[in-house]
């Protein structure tokens, strides 16, 4: 279909203006289109040169007409549907943004395809063009500070896991050296809770560096003692698939870092 002929054009124009004027269309001429619903997925370029030398009002009691046809006949259309195309087409001329609400507002009322007249099925609760504009500018805004959000989180975990995979190679070079047995000896004079915040901020080595003794004695009340910048360093250490005693700890860790975040919302 390269394009439409004036005769069936102006019927929908018909239609469209007698719906318009509160006027019921013509049965006869509604019924005729019964089977026309290869109409309602001709496409915007079928449109563009259809409409092209339609007047504005005329373009107006068409997308009238066009709707009315698809919701009464239930012609398949979703978001290629006709009424698409031509309110794009509509928008591009020179009409009063009050004129198109207008047309946006009887579209969304009387249409039964969701994705009329804006093309998209989310209409994000809008009422006409208007509003549908404003709440798309927010839905974007919105959309692009949580996309922010999960660059850096993406950005920090990418640090993370390098910085962990540096780590691992470090445990695993030096772990029967004499330089753990010096760290090692360098940490007994310290507190339980003391050794956990030097293992938390140590530069070189992560948690299973450490004695497997250090977590096995760590219970619940001891991690509470913990700052929460130190229980996170040792929550984004502990990061990946964890056995045996470290990772019992950080399971211990997990729930202490809840019943923080429960205490301070009480």
């Amino acid at each position: 279909m390269e394009i439409l002929s004036f005769f069936i054009r102006d019927r929908l124009v018909k239609i469209g203006r007698n719906i318009r004027h509160n006027d019921l269309p013509d049965v006869e001429i509604v019924s005729s289109f019964s089977g026309y619903d290869s109409i309602n997925r001709a496409g915007g370029l079928f449109w563009e040169k259809t409409c092209s030398d339609l007047s504005d009002d005329d373009l107006i009691s068409l997308i009238y007409g066009v709707s009315y046809l698809e919701t009464f006949h239930r012609w398949i259309g979703g978001s290629a549907a006709s009424c698409i195309f031509i309110f794009r087409l509509l928008i591009k001329r020179n009409i009063s943004i009050e004129v198109i609400d207008n047309v946006s507002e009887w579209i969304i009322r009387n249409s039964y395809n969701h994705y009329n007249p804006f093309g998209s099925r989310v209409r994000l609760g809008a009422r006409n063009y208007s509003e549908y504009l404003e709440l798309s500018k927010k839905r974007a805004i919105i959309k692009a500070e949580r996309e922010r959000i999960e660059k850096i989180r993406q950005e920090k975990y990418a640090r993370e896991r390098e910085i962990r995979r540096v780590m691992a190679e470090a445990c695993n070079n030096d772990r029967k050296s004499s330089i753990r047995l010096e760290i090692i000896k360098e940490m007994e004079a310290l507190s339980l809770v003391d050794k956990l915040i030097f293992i938390s901020g140590h530069p070189m080595y992560p948690p299973q560096f450490f004695p497997t003794c250090i977590a096995d004695s760590c219970r619940l009340d001891d991690l509470m003692l913990l700052s929460p910048e130190v229980r996170s360093n040792l929550a984004a250490r502990l990061r990946g698939r964890r056995k045996g005693p470290w990772g019992k700890f950080r399971t211990r860790l997990r729930e202490a870092v809840q019943n923080s975040v429960s205490d301070n919302c009480c």
